[in-house]
């Protein structure tokens, strides 16, 4: 190993700190002091930004107390605005008002030859706003006109959050006007901060037209314009804005679901709020604990204690603590279907596929009416314990009932259960019993096709999907490679692995090239 110097070590600290791996970098710095060998005034910035992203306080302050005690370059500090700026962006982060202080103790900076650059401007302003310093904020706004700098977007950005908590309408609209004529109003962000204030400030109306005239919205804006109407109890409008947000392409998160269920349970709007769950099952959107503390406070505070329990249950089950889940279960004396699918697809997801379907016997002896819900999740409980009568029995319970009606997710479900069980033609009876088949259900029958050797089948099918107009996704080609290598068709593989790209924009994941894997393997055999 090369010597330790200075300017090695200085870029060995730099490298790390790109990459940001601070247990490297600090393991340099240890070395240093071994070795006492001590950071000059362009290093211990790189040290300070470590110190701040790992919130180390103490050690912080140790460089900083060592710049100023060795008057490292006549203080660093002092001379340097960007070094100033860091320094006070670390004690921000840190929530020390030090930070504050530091910045604003001099009044005249500039007759130190200090001038305040926007980025500075903006590293304060933010951090009073993170640490709850609201008026200190527009302080500081307020000096910063002053000076020859306009604010940018990032100091709109930054300042709103304080008009906001204040519920200061008027300077909200003075800055919206700002940001209008500097030209800032069309930026996304500070759309975004102007629908988040103007909702803060109780008035949807302006929250409305904000949200309206944006012209390319994102998933962000979204939340912050349902938020608006959660908070005011308008459900309708905020369900409304979730399928208009999926309609224009936009990709719910975790943010809208709960804020919508929040506001579904604290409307005591129970149906929607399940509805809510299920979606979320559905796209394979992992449901976090914050789900079901909104779901089960907002139920409380509606006075909806069975619903509470309900969603206890439900959150024990995704936890995949059983036992507790079938304790909460039998406390609740008026069992809903939403509770009784709870507890059996906690059985299902826990490998014990009999005691859901005794729970589903229970269930029937009770009075309670099972869901399409319930029967999508004993399907999967009949592949795990391959039983294909069981799920026939279920095919006539849902055919005797009409729980097939308009519910294309529970037919797709009983495509893969036949598919499973090689049963091919009863799958695909199904498929031609759907009236309206969507892409899911397509999937589900090319899917079919292949697991059972039939590519050609599948082949044919993909082939009239394109003719009827509708665009395939990743799960279609995937399901058309596998296809194509479990039958060997080496060359189709290739056409329409390249066609994934070229044809649809699609981009080619990590399963696409594993059956891709799998077709050269067999042209090399």
């Amino acid at each position: 190993m090369p010597e330790r110097t200075l300017p090695l070590c200085a870029a060995l600290i730099g490298s790390y700190s790109k990459s940001e791996k601070w247990e490297g970098l600090f393991e340099v710095l240890r070395l240093m002091v071994d070795d006492r060998m001590l950071p000059n005034e362009y290093l211990e910035l790189t040290i300070l930004k470590a110190c701040s992203a790992v919130t180390l306080l103490r050690s912080g302050k140790m460089v900083h107390g060592y710049v100023v005690r060795k008057e490292l370059a006549a203080d660093t500090f002092e001379r340097d605005v960007v070094s100033r700026t860091t320094l006070v962006s670390a004690y921000m982060e840190w929530k020390d008002s030090f930070g504050y202080s530091f910045f604003g103790r001099d009044a005249s900076m500039q007759q130190k030859g200090l001038k305040p650059r926007v980025t500075s401007w903006n590293v304060i302003i933010s951090g009073c706003v993170d640490n709850g310093y609201f008026e200190d904020a527009l302080d500081l706004f307020s000096e910063m006109l002053r000076f020859p700098h306009n604010p940018n977007d990032v100091t709109i950005v930054s300042i709103l959050p304080a008009c906001a908590s204040l519920k200061a309408l008027k300077l909200g609209k003075t800055i919206h006007g700002y940001a209008i004529k500097s030209d800032l109003y069309r930026n996304i962000c500070v759309d975004g901060s102007l629908v988040d204030m103007y909702s803060k400030c109780g008035r949807n109306d302006y929250t409305e037209k904000v949200f309206i005239e944006i012209e390319t919205k994102n998933t962000v804006v979204g939340n912050k314009m349902i938020a608006a109407y959660v908070n005011t109890g308008e459900m309708e409008a905020a369900l409304g804005l979730l399928k208009s947000m999926q309609n224009d392409g936009l990709k719910p998160d975790e943010i809208t679901y709960n804020t919508l269920l929040a506001g579904c349970a604290r409307n005591g709007k129970k149906n929607e709020a399940y509805a809510l769950l299920s979606d979320m099952t559905l796209i394979d959107m992992k449901l976090n604990i914050v789900s079901f503390n909104v779901l089960i406070s907002g139920f409380q505070q509606y006075g909806l204690s069975r619903e509470a329990l309900s969603a206890l249950v439900d959150m024990y089950v995704k936890c995949h603590d059983i036992g507790s889940a079938i304790k909460i279960f039998w406390k609740i004396e008026d069992k809903n279907t939403v509770a009784w699918n709870s507890v059996i697809a906690g059985h299902i997801y826990n490998s014990q596929p009999e005691e859901a379907f005794k729970l589903f016997h229970k269930m029937l002896s009770e009075g309670a009416e099972p869901s399409s819900i319930t029967m999508m999740i004993l399907l999967l409980g009949c592949g795990e314990m391959g039983a294909l009568y069981v799920g026939r029995q279920l095919h006539s319970f849902v055919v005797k009932h009409n729980l097939d009606e308009l519910h294309n997710k529970l037919l797709t479900a009983l495509i893969d259960m036949y598919a499973k069980f090689n049963c091919i033609s009863d799958a695909k009876l199904v498929f031609d019993f759907i009236v309206n088949k969507d892409l899911g259900t397509w999937n589900s029958m090319i899917s079919a096709y292949s697991i059972n050797g039939m590519a050609e089948n599948a082949i044919a099918l993909f082939q009239q999907m394109e003719m009827l107009g509708i665009v395939p996704d990743n799960k279609t080609f995937l399901a058309l490679l596998t296809a194509c290598s479990r039958d060997g068709l080496v060359d189709e593989g290739w056409k329409y692995f390249n066609s994934v790209t070229k044809n649809y924009g699609i981009f080619a994941d990590l399963e696409h090239y594993k059956c891709m894997v799998g077709n050269m393997g067999l042209r090399v055999y």
